[in-house]
């Protein structure tokens, strides 16, 4: 899938800044359904080649501003990853506490509503990012949206990996919920704490999984 989307760009022709068809007419083009193209998309979102805006489209972004290889592996790059988030997403869920509309508090919730509906079928990852970038959008400052992207494209592999797991999502379903309540509480220091404790959970978790993926190689 996300192959025959790279396709569809290059025989297109299309560069930088241009607009896809909206992700129903992809799904008419390609012959899938939404589920599987959602997951493609994210994944293509996360490695720098598209931007998916609510309300706008799907824009092709130039790969290479992301070429840059990460400087350490493993363990040290979770650590290192995870206080860049915690330095920015703590800040972020400050700022929204202080700044979010009720039109952006309201659009977090339909984000949370939508994944604790029991039919939900929809991408677990598309969703923990629609809330984050939600969030991000109500802090008011696009320079902090703009880092918060660069950041997560480094990020997709854990982050589809720990939501992989019902237990994985269903803490950050939690985490999220205590998120948002401070947020619309205007409780700038509880919103902070709770993205703190959320992001910690999140690094122990790719840790647990970091650990037992080594194990698994040292036995294959």
């Amino acid at each position: 899938m996300i192959d025959e989307i790279k396709v569809l760009i290059e025989a297109e022709g299309l560069k930088h800044g241009d607009r896809l068809p909206t992700e129903r007419e992809l799904a008419e083009i390609l012959g899938v359904s939404r589920s599987p193209l959602r997951e493609a998309l994210t994944v293509l979102q996360s490695e720098g080649r598209l931007e998916i805006v609510q309300g706008r489209g799907i824009f092709v972004l130039d790969p290479r501003r992301y070429d840059t290889p990460p400087l350490v592996e493993g363990e040290e790059l979770i650590e290192n990853l995870q206080e860049a988030r915690e330095v920015l997403e703590c800040a972020i869920a400050g700022l929204a506490a202080k700044r979010a509309t009720d039109a952006d508090i309201e659009c977090m919730d339909a984000v949370l509503r939508r994944v604790e509906d029991p039919h939900y079928s929809g991408s677990p990852v598309q969703a923990d990012y629609d809330f984050h970038y939600s969030l991000a959008a109500s802090a008011k400052n696009p320079v902090l949206q703009d880092l918060l992207r660069e950041i997560d494209n480094r990020l997709h592999s854990g982050r589809s990996t720990t939501l992989s797991f019902p237990k994985g999502r269903q803490k950050a379903l939690r985490a999220h919920r205590l998120i948002l309540d401070a947020v619309r509480a205007r409780d700038e220091q509880a919103a902070r704490d709770a993205m703190r404790q959320h992001l910690a959970e999140v690094m122990s978790a790719q840790k647990r999984i970091l650990s037992l993926k080594k194990q698994l190689d040292a036995l294959g």
